[in-house]
């Protein structure tokens, strides 16, 4: 899913170099992390992690359809301890890539699949996008993402 407003991409090229699931996650000692086959009304419950200002609209459409997204947060940059580091308080649900969920190994991934991923990609401007400068950085994302993708199997290749 790319989550982008059109007219912000029009003079842009978009290279997707992989994509992943993304998973809801949350403390360990959440009261859901030991409940099974858990459907949406089991979620809305408790609270979640969102962005406020519409800057995924249609991650958050996707997310709010499940029940989710409910606890928007004032985010300029991101840093773990304001997304993923929420989910300390051992209530607040999260959402977490494979990358994401092996840097943090304090959250646990919960029985619930959200039917959503996102992935890497690199935007450049068109003008630009068959350079050769562009074509070798290209090359290198994707032997990265290749060496990634050996160590987390849910990674898959464009």
């Amino acid at each position: 899913m790319i989550d982008l407003v059109a007219h912000d991409i029009e003079d842009l090229q978009l290279i997707e170099l992989y994509r992943n699931p993304i998973w809801l996650v949350a403390d360990p000692q959440h009261p859901l992390c030991q409940e099974r086959g858990l459907r949406r009304e089991d979620l809305r419950r408790f609270p979640s992690v969102g962005l406020r200002g519409g800057w995924y609209p249609v991650s958050q459409e996707h997310l709010r359809s499940r029940g989710l997204w409910s606890r928007p947060l004032r985010v300029q940059r991101y840093t773990r301890g304001q997304w993923e580091g929420r989910c300390a308080d051992g209530l607040t649900l999260g959402y977490a890539s494979p990358l994401m969920l092996a840097l943090n190994p304090g959250l646990q991934r919960l029985d619930h699949e959200l039917d959503f991923d996102n992935g890497a990609a690199l935007l450049v401007h068109r003008d630009c996008a068959d350079s050769a400068p562009v074509a070798e950085l290209v090359a290198e994302l994707q032997r990265r993402s290749r060496a990634l993708m050996r160590q987390h199997p849910q990674i898959v290749p464009v």
